[in-house]
């Protein structure tokens, strides 16, 4: 039964981490005007990637499924933290 909720959770985060990065590498992203943003982008959508590998390692291999649902949890706050910082760092304040 875990091992149906690490795949649902794990496929459609690795599609979007995807999306995001196809979308950020070849300029079609919308609101990522700046090369910060872009860099910012990237960085998170290969991080979220990468912490899906561990997780499905952790899930397959080691057999520890919970570990790896935990893994996957870990890569959304991830992603939005860095998305936050991201949004927060380029917001201009109007007085």
């Amino acid at each position: 039964m875990l091992n149906i909720v690490f795949y649902i959770l794990c496929v459609p985060t690795g599609m979007l981490a995807l999306v995001v990065l196809f979308k950020t590498l070849t300029g079609t992203a919308r609101g990522s005007s700046t090369t910060s943003e872009k860099i910012v982008t990237t960085l998170a959508s290969l991080i979220v990637l990468s912490m899906l590998y561990w997780a499905f390692g952790l899930a397959t291999k080691e057999g520890n499924i919970g570990l790896g649902i935990g893994g996957v949890i870990l890569s959304w706050v991830v992603f939005g933290v860095m998305m936050l910082i991201s949004g927060y760092r380029n917001t201009k304040l109007w007085n």
